[in-house]
């Protein structure tokens, strides 16, 4: 009879910890509902990671408005800045296998040539564009590296102040190659060449956060290893973690999967791209990003698949000068969770990761955040609810 108790007892403390953990993912949908509730948000997706798996993930509203299609885990959307921390693996992959140094002067690999005009005696080194120390300014030029896909089918009706007036900037945009666009804009002679593309402090003083300074980064990358950096990235990330959904331009991805995205207004967003895609150009899903969020967290313990423990540490330490939680492009925040944000027209994603807690956590939406209607608190609240039934799920699991 006692061996019968112990295996009734045994039973019912596994079932217990089953309808807990149940029960918090319940909570946590339920909780995510009424926020979307609020009709702000046109739709979402989140997840919660440990370094073994993904603990919770979910969409919530729509991907698609107008046809009410759902938005999953499986929407795939662009991910603005985030897609810089790709960038930041793909730089220490290289530093690994031998191709290139933190160190390296960009001008020693460029065919062409970027002196900083204020201190043309101080090289920009490669570790200068990664913590976003080269001095390297973005401005309004940088705004030229949007491109809309169908420009004889936008219209400008509806828009208004600002929104407007980038639109109708990004209309007159048009597509060229990365290296093409870097010699219009710190060239000496090209086209859209101006000191004040650069900061008056020299390379490696001051952090100031430089989105042609990353795509300039990945540039390098291409040079030294011969490939293009989609094709580095696909075989040294995605292949490796079975990101099977994402990709760096619209014909890598599956485009019946892709979410419409909005303005906050309600406006949908034309379709675009960037010249300088590897700075914020990444289409992914919110299951395909879970699994690169789960390497990061694996990483920073010493237990990664892409790097090694040494290079992880390297890049997850602080390399910008009064900028202790910039790293090579990752971030800490102030309570210490690791990783990146990123926003651009029609989307704001956030990936971050504790250390201490060894869980992460990712949320995309698909339009841009704004505090006068209430998006940005309504995403800070979705967020909240992460991280308060995080924890809860860990124990649980």
């Amino acid at each position: 009879m006692r061996t019968i108790y112990l295996g009734l007892l045994t039973l019912f403390f596994l079932f217990s910890q089953h309808i807990h953990a149940q029960n918090y993912k319940d909570s946590i949908r339920i909780e995510l509902e009424k926020i979307l509730d609020r009709d702000i948000i046109p739709g979402f997706g989140v997840s919660i990671v440990n370094q073994e798996g993904i603990l919770y993930e979910q969409g919530f509203g729509y991907a698609k408005v107008e046809d009410k299609e759902a938005y999953t885990s499986k929407t795939i959307q662009n991910i603005g800045s985030v897609s810089k921390t790709f960038i930041g693996v793909s730089i220490m992959k290289a530093v690994e296998m031998g191709l290139i140094e933190l160190e390296t002067p960009i001008n020693d690999l460029l065919p062409f040539k970027i002196i900083h005009p204020r201190h043309p005696d101080k090289a920009i080194t490669l570790l200068h564009l990664a913590s976003h120390t080269s001095g390297i300014r973005d401005g309004m030029i940088y705004e030229k590296s949007y491109v809309f896909q169908d420009k004889e089918g936008i219209s400008l009706d509806g828009l208004t102040g600002r929104t407007r007036k980038e639109f109708a900037f990004y209309l007159s945009n048009q597509d060229m190659s990365m290296p093409e666009f870097f010699q219009k804009i710190l060239v000496e002679g090209g086209e859209w060449y101006k000191k004040k593309n650069f900061f008056k402090h020299a390379p490696g003083e001051t952090y100031k956060y430089s989105n042609i300074g990353a795509a300039l980064a990945a540039h390098l990358l291409e040079i030294v290893s011969g490939e293009s950096f989609e094709d580095f990235t696909q075989k040294h990330i995605l292949d490796p973690l079975k990101m099977s959904a994402s990709g760096w331009q619209f014909s890598q991805i599956n485009m019946e999967d892709h979410a419409d995205v909005y303005l906050p207004n309600g406006l949908n967003v034309p379709r675009y791209s960037l010249i300088t895609f590897p700075d914020g150009g990444f289409l992914t899903s919110i299951h395909d990003l879970s699994l690169y969020l789960q390497e990061a967290i694996r990483g920073f313990k010493g237990k990664g698949k892409l790097l090694s423990g040494d290079a992880y540490v390297e890049m997850m330490k602080g390399h910008a000068p009064g900028e202790d939680d910039y790293s090579i492009f990752w971030e800490y925040s102030s309570r210490g969770d690791i990783g990146h944000n990123g926003s651009d027209p029609g989307i704001f994603t956030n990936l971050k990761f504790d250390p201490a807690l060894d869980q992460g956590w990712l949320i995309f939406t698909n339009t841009n955040l704004d505090k006068k209607n209430g998006s940005l608190d309504q995403i800070r609240d979705a967020w909240r609810v992460l991280k308060k039934y995080g924890p809860l799920l860990e124990k649980q699991n």
